[in-house]
């Protein structure tokens, strides 16, 4: 690969084989820099929630259903200011160890702590501030919503602000419609769950979801009225089809939810290591990804909290480590899923998309992973057990020699 740096910018200006890479006519003015593996682009890890990092991989029996994970968290979550910050501090420092140079981070409660500590790291990328609310709870949320959006507009920040309406059970459809007039970016959790889908089914009025909002004194009848729809995706299609949004899990559809989603141009985040924690596939089914990319759904991976994660991967947090396990139990395309923690969910976040290939033009980071082979580089890299390696990101340095070209990022190394 021969590269281009600028004071806080790299430029791919040819990439292939040697051959390849002497043909171009500034090959000879290049310094040639040797490194012990294969290279990949920074990674994107679309959907993850930092302000839970302190907490650490958490114990969960599917069996108990979602309510139980809900009040767990909340049990443990930080609720003060420099708690809360710290967390997200820390998940940083694991997204960077896992290779991840922008993220899709969901800031609990609307909090603001979130978008300014990932505003003070070197990542890129998008913080959705959570808003909840029903029935007469909404004009105020969505107030809420308005005055953090000029409290924090982006500024030219690396990451920006967006809205997320937590999810069809703890949002309602007006929620829904007040942010998206704001014209933030915005990004919900949808057919997560098989407790969500009796929600949506009995039209809030039983079930576990239900009874959580009953025991949180928000229940009103009111809500029976704004649910639409016979599923998570239905009740906000056509929502869907005039606002761009990130979608979270989408792991309870048909054929007809995908097609309204491919119509839609919707984006869909998924977590495979969270999905096997919540026992979706015995209580859903098997995740349709493949299904969704067949019909045009722009389909990307993500970790979801560090609480669903294995204890042996929490030293970092990386969406590498889901593909790995899609190449490894369900024999998934490696090019398709390293498309699907660079460029797609790249795309999904409203970054450049062609930032993070490898091909000619702008590159917002570079990684490297050692891996063992020749042949097809992405196959390698999903084959290997081995961590990746930040080299830059977003003009910033991880490692000799390239912090001859950016500051170096010293108190963010964590590997």
């Amino acid at each position: 690969m021969l590269l281009r740096f600028t004071p806080d910018s790299a430029f791919v200006l040819a990439s292939g084989g040697p051959d390849q890479i002497d043909a171009h006519p500034d090959a000879n003015l290049a310094e040639r820099i040797r490194l012990p593996g294969v290279l990949i682009p920074g990674l994107v890890n679309a959907h993850t929630h930092l302000d839970l990092s302190h907490i650490g991989p958490l114990p969960h029996d599917p069996a108990l259903g979602f309510g139980p994970w809900l009040a767990m968290v909340k049990k443990n979550r930080a609720t003060s200011a420099e708690k809360v910050r710290a967390s997200v501090v820390l998940g940083a420092r694991l997204s960077l160890a896992g290779g991840v140079i922008a993220v899709g981070d969901i800031a609990g409660a609307g909090r603001a702590e979130p978008l300014e500590a990932l505003r003070g790291s070197p990542l890129s990328g998008v913080c959705y501030l959570e808003c909840f609310g029903h029935g007469a709870r909404i004009p105020s949320a969505v107030a809420r919503a308005r005055t953090a959006l000029a409290a924090h507009a982006s500024r030219g920040s690396r990451v920006a602000i967006g809205l997320s309406p937590h999810a069809p059970y703890s949002a309602g459809r007006g929620l829904y419609e007040g942010l998206a007039a704001t014209g933030a970016p915005m990004c919900t959790h949808l057919a997560e769950s098989r407790e969500e889908r009796e929600f949506i089914a009995t039209r809030g009025r039983s079930g576990q979801l239900h009874d959580l909002l009953v025991g949180l004194g928000v229940w009103d009848d009111s809500i029976s009225e704004s649910i639409a729809g016979r599923s998570g995706v239905a009740h906000i299609a056509d929502l869907l089809a005039t606002t761009p949004m990130l979608l979270a899990h989408v792991n309870d559809v048909d054929d007809a939810d995908i097609a309204a989603l491919a119509r839609a141009g919707a984006h869909v985040v998924w977590c495979p290591r969270g999905h096997r924690y919540f026992g979706r596939p015995e209580s859903v089914g098997p995740h349709r990804w493949r299904d969704m990319l067949a019909a045009g759904v722009n389909v990307s991976l993500g970790t979801d909290s560090i609480i669903n994660l294995p204890p042996q991967d929490a030293s970092r947090l990386s969406p590498l480590d889901d593909a790995r396990l899609l190449f490894r139990d369900e024999a998934a395309d490696p090019g398709a899923l390293l498309r699907m923690i660079t460029a797609n969910p790249a795309r999904a976040l409203g970054l450049d998309p062609r930032a993070f290939d490898l091909a000619p033009g702008p590159l917002a980071g570079l990684g490297v992973v050692e891996a063992e082979g020749s042949g097809d580089a992405a196959r390698a890299v999903m084959a290997s057990s081995a961590p990746p390696r930040l080299l830059f990101a977003n003009g910033f340095s991880f490692a000799e020699p390239f912090d001859a070209r950016f500051p170096r990022a010293s108190p963010w190394i964590t590997a």
